[in-house]
């Protein structure tokens, strides 16, 4: 579980005040979060329990601004950490030059939490970002694997898209049975006709660069035949031909992930994505593997919420300091609020998750007893 040291009371004799990381926290803003805390405990039971050599937990999560936006209140980043100590490994998407907030984050999340990332992509299109995984040691093993995929003249001759605008970051793992590598995505957002062009063009290379590391008879074969793809995707319902290539060179979903609404928008969006495919001896998608699209605000930031003077203190405090920089107020506060502002603090994107299941025992015990 996280740690919790900063949420005791000033008088409580085993806080550590060398270790508080929000020293400047008051006791009413203590008193919500570990309110909010609770809830937010309640609603996670609703993604399955860790267990012990026998399952593990993925999630991709698009983190708004992480490493950009300099208003995150300290309760936002206890929010953010429970929610990841829920999942076993975590692969970020939108975390930008800043690493002080990954800095907070892993200090709430404790000393079993550790974290990769790749540098930041600085060509046009980039939007100065970088991928970040962070997973808890218990669970899972780096294996050594790490490198970002870089597009080549060979593939992309005759194209307009030079680079892969988000590098995407390759890392491999060990659970249990399973290896398996990650690949982070974040493609090209956008709906017009050169942003859904673009976004095919990304995923169409990527295939075509992977083909031969997932050969088993290449010299430049992946770590592991289990590969899974995941991340914020930007695709739209009508993406159908970069969905197609996906499924042609044998990405799959579990159902439980199909056509889920993964933004806070009000419009419905289907960007964020996990996708497994499957050749080793002991594949990472199983026919009993879950999933799932978590919802904070139902739980932390509600609609509900907006009133609270503590949040409208805060809001109003933004709108006086944007007008001193010649800015117009916010045209309405609550619509700030719910789109801007709690967004900001956690993300415009939900968490997606899968349960893979780990112990491949029986399968290897009913194989070896078929070979007698």
């Amino acid at each position: 579980m996280p740690w919790y040291n900063d949420l005791r009371p000033v008088d409580d004799d085993n806080k550590q005040n060398y270790a508080l990381i929000f020293p400047e926290m008051t006791n009413p803003e203590k008193v919500r979060t570990i309110d909010n805390i609770i809830k937010l405990r309640t609603s996670l039971q609703s993604i399955p329990e860790k267990r012990t050599d026998k399952n593990l937990l993925l999630c991709s999560w698009n983190l708004k601004d992480f490493g950009s936006y300099q208003h995150r209140k300290p309760e936002s980043y206890f929010y953010l950490a429970e929610i990841i100590s829920k999942f076993d490994l975590v692969s970020i998407q939108e975390c930008r030059a800043d690493l002080e907030p990954l800095k907070i984050l892993l200090r709430i999340l404790g000393s079993d939490w550790t974290y990769l990332y790749n540098d930041i992509s600085d060509h046009d299109g980039s939007n100065s970002e970088r991928s970040l995984i962070v997973y808890d040691k218990r669970r899972c093993n780096f294996s050594g694997q790490a490198g970002e995929i870089i597009l080549h003249k060979k593939i992309s001759e005759n194209h307009d898209l030079e680079q892969f605008n988000r590098v995407p970051y390759l890392t491999g793992f060990k659970a249990e049975w399973k290896n398996f590598s990650l690949l982070t995505l974040h493609l090209q957002p956008g709906t017009s006709t050169k942003d859904k062009e673009i976004r095919k063009a990304e995923i169409d290379f990527l295939m075509k660069l992977l083909k031969n590391k997932l050969s088993r008879t290449s010299n430049i074969r992946l770590w592991s035949d289990n590969l899974i793809i995941l991340g914020d995707m930007n695709l739209y319902k009508t993406d159908t031909e970069a969905f197609q290539i996906l499924k042609d060179n044998h990405f799959v979903q579990i159902d439980d992930l199909v056509g889920k609404d993964t933004t806070t928008a009000a419009s419905f969006n289907i960007y964020d994505h996990i996708f497994f495919y499957d050749k080793s001896e002991y594949p990472a998608l199983d026919k009993t593997n879950k999933g799932g699209v978590f919802n904070m605000f139902d739980t932390v930031f509600t609609d509900a919420q907006f009133n609270h003077p503590d949040y409208l203190a805060y809001i109003q405090t933004l709108e006086d300091q944007r007008i001193l920089d010649g800015d117009g107020p916010y045209a309405d506060k609550e619509s700030y609020y719910k789109t801007h502002w709690r967004t900001r603090q956690i993300s415009d994107h939900y968490p997606i998750w899968v349960e893979m299941q780990i112990d491949s025992s029986d399968d290897f015990l009913a194989k070896k007893l078929a070979q007698f």
